[in-house]
């Protein structure tokens, strides 16, 4: 079950996740992508946050973290019916540093939660200062997800060599809600072939990366 706790992140933080589209340390996860989504994602039992690259260690992150996602920027107000949209999102972290007998590396598959709302699109949410001429604009009620934990939370191991553990944050269209599939296993997402993970997984299911978060542990 989704962490109630999810509310102690602030909004209000700001963090540079367009610095992943330069920096390249997750190109080998994620194809380039524009990211429209901030990720806030903490594990609140040891006040530990994870920050686009800090490193964390593993005894920090054995309980399950909560999350926050955010739109980076207010669209244009010719845009605003847009965002009724019943979209559905999808969390997903994978580590793809993994190491396997024999010093070959596969992509691990270590949480995934699917059916999230956006928020940000519920009647009583209001994170737009609206001028004067749109003061009576008033969201219409949005179709709410019951989340569902697809993969449970499997915390990252104790280890000698850094790894990557990556936040995924995906959009899929409300008709996919509730048919996102579970991979067939954790290592290289049930694919059984190197170079194959939560991006392969995306695709097949018909999502979209809209934002991502990473640590090293």
């Amino acid at each position: 079950m989704v962490s109630s706790e999810q509310e102690v992140l602030s909004p209000t933080q700001t963090f540079p996740l367009k610095q992943m589209l330069t920096t390249k340390r997750i190109n080998t996860v994620l194809s380039d992508f524009y990211p429209t989504f901030t990720l806030y994602m903490a594990y609140p039992a040891t006040h530990t946050v994870t920050r686009l690259g800090n490193n964390v260690t593993a005894n920090d992150t054995w309980h399950e973290p909560v999350f926050e996602f955010h739109r980076l920027s207010r669209p244009p107000m010719s845009l605003m019916p847009a965002l009724q949209a019943e979209n559905f999102y999808t969390l997903a972290l994978t580590d793809p540093d993994s190491m396997n007998v024999g010093g070959t590396k596969s992509e691990v598959c270590h949480w995934i939660v699917t059916n999230l709302t956006n928020m940000e699109l519920a009647p009583e949410y209001h994170p737009f200062e609206l001028d004067d001429k749109v003061d009576d604009y008033s969201p219409t009620p949005i179709r709410t997800f019951t989340p569902q934990v697809l993969v449970p939370y499997l915390a990252p191991e104790n280890v000698t060599d850094s790894h990557r553990l990556v936040f995924v944050l995906l959009e899929g269209n409300s008709s996919m809600a509730n048919n996102v599939t579970v991979p067939k296993d954790r290592k290289d997402w049930g694919y059984g072939e190197r170079g194959h993970g939560v991006q392969n997984w995306a695709w097949e299911n018909g999502l979209h990366v809209v934002g991502a978060n990473f640590f090293y542990v």
